[in-house]
């Protein structure tokens, strides 16, 4: 009886390692493969919007085109589509500069679930 289920056990272990590695693999890949994502950003918040500074480019975002912020416990989400957001990462702020932060944003971007 084991020996008729082994070939699917290994087909069910082969399959979780696929669904697992490959997003995986394609995100390191993109990530290694994109010069702007790595490295140091700098973040400058004000009325108008937000000021992104990095190596080799830059971009500044009116309010007005994000359509909602998520915070969870270690980073804030702000969507400028659906599918398309930014990160910035709690490690990165203070706990004073967290807080004004979240309070920009709860007056800024309607919040997101």
């Amino acid at each position: 009886m084991l020996l008729n289920l082994r070939p699917l056990c290994i087909v069910a272990i082969l399959w979780a390692v696929i669904m697992w590695a490959i997003p995986w693999l394609s995100a390191r890949t993109q990530f290694l493969k994109q010069p702007a994502a790595q490295g140091a950003r700098t973040l400058l918040v004000d009325e108008t919007g937000i000021r992104w500074r990095w190596s080799g480019g830059s971009s500044d975002v009116e309010w007005r085109n994000y359509i909602r912020y998520f915070e969870s416990k270690r980073m804030f989400l702000l969507y400028l589509s659906p599918v398309v957001f930014n990160m910035v990462p709690k490690r990165a702020l203070t706990a004073v500069q967290i807080s004004e932060f979240r309070r920009i944003l709860e007056q800024k971007i309607p919040k997101g679930r």
